[in-house]
């Protein structure tokens, strides 16, 4: 199965494609440096990830999709202070109410998606909420 912004976020939602850049210019809100973060800590991820704007719901957010296999999406909420961060099996948002929420995000990214050595990682249980306080 392709990761498209559909497959990933619904069939009611509709995505246009942004570079990093028009990103990086659009959106400033919260967690708008997890994108470079992840480029200079984890570049196996960064080199596979897509960028999209929303064209109907929540077009203020920020929006990614990591081709792995399985994929994963990244959503920045300006709105509600969230880092979402979700495959088929993981789920989890990580909010202003962390007090490093884009380490806490690249531990997640590690943890739940990918190994050490850059290969997929086999979903698990995630963990507690106060894990990373």
């Amino acid at each position: 199965m392709k990761a498209t912004p559909k497959v990933m976020f619904g069939n009611d939602w509709s995505f246009s494609e942004e570079t990093l850049e028009k990103c990086h210019a659009r959106y400033a809100g919260y967690g708008c440096q997890l994108y470079d973060i992840i480029r200079d800590q984890i570049p196996t991820v960064f080199s596979r990830l897509r960028f999209y704007q929303s064209e109907i719901h929540q077009a203020g957010d920020s929006y990614a999709i990591c081709e792995m296999d399985p994929p994963f999406s990244i959503q920045l909420d300006p709105d509600c202070e969230v880092i979402v961060l979700a495959c088929e099996t993981v789920h989890t948002e990580i909010g202003s109410w962390s007090s490093d929420p884009c380490g806490e995000a690249i531990i997640f990214i590690r943890r739940y998606f990918i190994k050490t050595d850059g290969e997929q990682a086999a979903p698990e249980q995630p963990l507690p909420a106060d894990q990373f306080r």
